[in-house]
């Protein structure tokens, strides 16, 4: 034992000696790296020779999952584990991999050759001369003790007799070699699937029931049925000369089938390209994918290692499951699949296992499991591999509110006006720290633990107001999950406006605001029923006055023209001619009181212009048949003010009434018609160079007068006045003439004056 007389030359040097908890013994010396003694009696020794960074160690430590530690002079930190895995053609891009019926393992590169394992020694094969000597793709032994490859340019070879050569039977394009039951070779091709018996191949495609479709994958089940894998998806099975056709009901493009596994219960597994592992059984497919907790959806090798598990080559490392964890999912007790995964961290030389020829990995006679990588093949004994049963610590390092760092002791009060909420955590564990996976939920806000998978922060948005808890757990590689996990209690600290009693106040608030809208409507609609109720009677009083011209004006009229005419027919044809004269003048007065009405009533007219413009003529026309120099200050335009029927016909009477006055008693020559425009209201002013008289008083001189300053004329225009919200002044003196103002407001400010 070389090492240990090494270690003894050193004597003279330091030593410590230290115990795993295994019972192992570790000596280091220094200047002679690390001597290991495991509790079987094999010794070895760790040098720079071997991999360590240096020969000076200073110290040496093992962790709580049984990691060895050692501090290197001028090479820093070292772990140590023992290895699961074992490499072989490590660095060459490995595409097949297989075990003949006397343990040879054979390992089949893109571009390294054929190397043949046996009793420790790697042999190299490589293919005849004219050929691309070091590629190979996929070889499978059969009964008679010859291997099947698909080299070259995927052609057919054959190795016996330690030999290589190119198959009699010129088949092209292989994928997949399956040497099956019942001396059959099955060879998968690009286009099609060809079966070779006795040195006779047998071509399957269209033309006999199989799609036209390369072929990934082939295995054969306990009752001798062929089961293909196409790069299409679809899952055939060929049994009694027949094909039949299965495919998964959520078939996508790029989900090629790439790894098949017969399983004891007559399952068959079907490992996808991007599609999640499937499960075929009774009819019916069940898709698993990375969402129920796969590391990753490329599964490129399936293999069963008899123990209650089924191993998997991804893109994402090799990992294993337990068969009952399926069921358990999918009755619903289990929220993932609880798979345990393996890494850089355990040694493999990398995380892209092979999958585009088949086979790529082989369950060996001694229950060794070999997968194909594209950086070697790898080997692992599945009953040496020894679970982490120790879950990691977990710790929360950080809690950042909206990027700054808030004290984590005790329970946390957030101001408010908080958007964003990191929360920062780790778990210790050393053994494989890419494979750690954590749940978190924030109590008050998440109804279920979220899955993090490996990602170390939470993020939230803004928060309402409240106490909360943030609550996370991890579980180490091998799935063993700290239930205890870390806890936080932090509460968020409302603004005023939203604590409770400022929405009691709001509330009240809005109760007000609805009984004061809830008023406010009631008042609007009862204003708007009383508004119709003043117009309908409105319009009852106007069609009353029609009603009343009508039989006053026209009926009087045509009672007069009536008796007139029948007077008429009895009388002289000298008085006749005086009846008929009559007849005229009372016909006359009747077609302008119709034409009055027809003005009253004609809703065209409902404005100030429509008024004077009648006003005006009317007043123009009675004055030149009175005998009367008629003066009108009118403008050509007056402001837009509408006027009800009402209003104008009351005016205008008001106007008519007070020029009948002038023409009867002021013994005048001249009268004017004037309309001002003060603010807010407008002004008619008649005004003539009458006799005059003095308001209110009587000088019993003429009958006229007396019967003007009897003030029944007067309250005939304050009444027409005051029903239309105006007023009237009168200003008149003896000898000085007479003028009539009458006002009315555009507003409703009503008044009336009399001086």
């Amino acid at each position: 034992m070389d090492s240990w007389s090494d270690l003894l030359q050193a004597a003279s040097i330091y030593i410590g000696t230290y115990q795993e908890r295994a019972g192992d013994v570790w000596i280091r010396g220094f200047g002679q790296g690390l001597f290991h003694a495991s509790a079987g009696g094999k010794t070895e020794r760790i040098s720079a020779a071997n991999g360590l960074p240096g020969n000076r160690v200073n110290c040496w430590f093992e962790d709580r999952e049984g990691n060895i530690w050692a501090g290197i002079d001028r090479g820093g930190l070292v772990r140590l584990r023992k290895k699961q895995f074992q490499i072989l053609a490590a660095g060459s891009a490995v595409a097949t991999v297989c075990e003949d019926a006397r343990s040879n393992i054979w390992i089949g590169t893109l571009s390294a050759g054929l190397d043949r394992w046996r009793d420790g020694v790697l042999e190299h094969f490589a293919l005849p001369a004219a050929t691309n000597r070091d590629a190979f793709f996929s070889a499978s032994p059969d009964a008679q003790g010859r291997l099947w490859l698909s080299a070259d340019h995927e052609d057919l070879f054959v190795l016996e007799n330690n030999g290589i050569v190119r198959s009699t039977n010129a088949i092209h394009g292989i994928k997949s070699i399956l040497a099956g039951s019942r001396g059959r070779s099955w060879f998968g091709r690009q286009t099609q699937l060809t079966c070779l018996t006795n040195g006779v191949a047998v071509n399957y495609g269209q033309w006999n029931g199989f799609a036209r479709t390369d072929v990934r994958a082939l295995t054969e089940d306990r009752q001798g049925n062929l089961w293909i894998g196409t790069g299409g998806g679809v899952l055939y099975k060929f049994a009694d000369g027949n094909f039949t056709a299965f495919k998964p009901d959520s078939v996508a493009e790029n989900q090629a089938i790439w790894s098949l596994l017969p399983d004891d219960d007559g399952a068959i597994w079907a490992g996808t390209f991007r599609g999640g592992l499937l499960r075929f059984k009774d009819g019916k497919f069940t898709r698993y994918s990375s969402r129920d907790g796969l590391p990753s959806d490329v599964i490129c090798q399936i293999l069963d290692d008899g123990l209650g598990k089924l191993w998997f080559g991804s893109h994402k490392g090799i990992f294993y499951l337990p068969k009952d964890s399926f069921t358990a999912l999918d009755s619903g007790k289990i929220p993932s699949l609880p798979c345990t995964a393996y890494g850089l961290y355990d040694g493999l030389p990398t995380l892209e296992c092979s999958g585009n020829y088949q086979p790529s990995a082989w369950r060996a006679h001694d229950g060794k499991l070999w997968f194909a990588t594209s950086k070697g093949v790898v080997a692992v004994s599945p009953d040496e591999v020894r679970p982490n049963h120790l879950p990691p610590p977990v710790a929360l390092e950080n809690l950042l509110v909206d990027g700054k760092k808030v004290p984590t002791v005790g329970a946390v009060k957030i101001p408010p006006g908080g958007h964003q909420f990191d929360f920062i955590f780790t778990a210790l564990s050393f053994t494989a720290p890419d494979k750690v996976r954590f749940r978190y939920r924030l109590a008050g806000f998440d109804n279920t633990w979220v899955e993090a998978g490996t990602k170390r922060a939470a993020h939230y948005g803004p928060l309402p107001p409240g106490q909360y808890q943030f609550q996370v757990i991890a579980c180490n590689n091998d799935g063993v999950w700290n239930e205890q996990g870390a806890t936080l209690a932090l509460k968020q600290l409302p603004f005023f406006w939203q604590t409770w009693w400022f929405a009691t106040l709001a509330g009240v608030a809005v109760i007000i605001a609805v009984a004061v809208g809830v008023r406010q409507a009631a008042t609007r609609s009862l204003r708007r029923k009383l508004e119709r109720l003043k117009q309908q009677r409105a319009i009852e009083r106007e069609r009353e006055r029609i009603a009343q011209d009508i039989h006053d004006d026209l009926g009087a009229g045509l009672t007069q023209i009536m008796l007139q005419s029948s007077l008429a027919r009895r009388e002289s044809p000298e008085q006749m001619q005086t009846d008929l004269t009559q007849v005229s003048e009372t016909a006359r007065t009747l077609v302008r009181a119709m034409d009055e009405i027809v003005w009253a009533i004609n809703p065209e007219n409902d404005s100030l212009d429509g008024l004077v413009t009648y006003a005006g003529k009317f007043f123009q026309e009675f004055s030149t048949a009175a005998n009367l120099r008629c003066r009108l200050d009118l403008p050509p335009q007056p402001p837009a003010v509408a006027l009800s029927a009402e209003t104008r016909h009351s005016l205008f009477l008001a106007v008519k009434e007070t020029l009948n006055n002038v023409v009867k008693h002021s013994r005048a020559t001249e009268v004017s018609f004037q309309l001002k425009l003060p603010p807010g209201a407008f002004v008619f002013v008649i005004k003539d160079n009458g006799v005059g008289f003095t308001p209110g008083r009587s000088n019993g001189s003429a009958p006229d007068q007396e019967r003007l300053s009897s003030g029944h004329g007067l309250r005939n225009l304050a009444r027409r006045l005051e029903e239309i919200g105006g007023s009237f002044v009168i200003t008149s003196a003896p000898g000085q003439g007479t003028q009539v103002e009458l006002t009315v407001p555009t507003g409703s400010h009503r008044q009336m004056e009399l001086k």
